[in-house]
């Protein structure tokens, strides 16, 4: 069995998927930015992805989810364009774009035979349809966004390897921060006025990171699949209003939950052609649940 090489082990995404890879019997090598203090359970090798990879032997996939990425989702296009960690266009292109053109050359030159590339929703930039799938139109994506999207390209351009180019909305699990779910449970546990917007349109735009660790383990392991993008997020989808109240009533808050007028149609994702791959994801209510008893396991209490 050959090496599976993780970029971006010492981020929350690539941190979960090289360990679970390691506790599935697979011979993980992480690549991180700088040292971490985690125990974790696989080789660690500290490189910047914006100069050439080290020469690493029998590397037969590569998980790519090293990004330069915004601080906080749910801002506003102005402010994603300023971004809240004073990162510019330049900054993104050197971490995204840069960082995944070294990864493809590396693939290239050692014969690895799959990359898997976690990309984000947020290439749609101002969706305008009520279900996104992997054809949807990209109407002004901001630099994060942008250079995402132009790392799928990279990868689509290959014919020496295969890549899975993966949409993710917000991945749900221990540690998580700055997707839709985590600002709700964190206003939820201060005890917060919670608006929500659209209550009884159905979601399903977040992603348990466990479900994507265990997808992406399961393709490694098989052939019979092609190159292409896919997006993943919950097979089904529950109202807003539903998950608002589920996660109110897990945390034991006493916020209120009042609707108010909305700014942009919410969306949700066509997860079918990552089903048809093999992709599982339990209910978008039972995520819900265990995220928030994550929460409070990890001493999380409401106001």
């Amino acid at each position: 069995m050959g090496k599976v090489l993780v970029t971006g082990a010492g981020g929350f995404v690539g941190g979960f998927i090289a360990a679970e890879l390691a506790r599935d019997g697979w011979d993980v090598m992480g690549l991180a930015r700088r040292p971490g203090d985690r125990k974790v359970p696989f080789p660690v090798v500290v490189h910047d992805l914006t100069e050439p990879l080290p020469r690493i032997p029998d590397v037969i996939a590569v998980i790519h989810a090293a990004a330069a990425v915004r601080r906080l989702r749910g801002l506003s296009a102005e402010e994603h364009r300023a971004d809240s960690q004073g990162l510019v266009l330049a900054d993104f292109l050197r971490h995204n774009v840069l960082a995944t053109a070294n990864v493809a050359c590396f693939a290239r030159e050692n014969g690895v035979e799959k990359v898997f590339y976690t990309s984000s929703v947020s290439v749609y930039g101002d969706c305008r349809s009520s279900v996104m799938d992997e054809g949807g139109d990209i109407i002004n994506p901001d630099s994060y966004a942008l250079t995402k999207y132009a790392g799928e390209l990279l990868l689509a351009d290959e014919t020496i390897f295969k890549s899975l180019r993966l949409r993710l909305p917000g991945v749900v699990g221990p540690g998580s921060e700055g997707h839709w779910l985590a600002n709700l449970t964190t206003r939820l546990l201060a005890g917060e006025r919670v608006v929500i917007y659209e209550p009884d349109f159905e979601i399903n735009n977040f992603v348990p990171v466990r479900s994507l660790a265990e997808f992406v383990s399961k393709m490694i392991g098989r052939d019979d699949w092609e190159s292409q993008t896919a997006l993943l997020g919950c097979a089904r989808g529950a109202k807003i209003r539903d998950i608002a109240e589920r996660a109110k009533a897990a945390l034991g808050s006493t916020s209120e939950i009042a609707v108010g007028r909305p700014v942009k149609p919410p969306f949700r994702l066509d997860v079918s052609r990552a089903v048809a791959l093999g992709y599982q994801s339990p209910d978008p209510l039972e995520i819900v649940e265990n995220y928030c008893a994550a929460l409070l396991a990890a001493g999380r209490r409401p106001a």
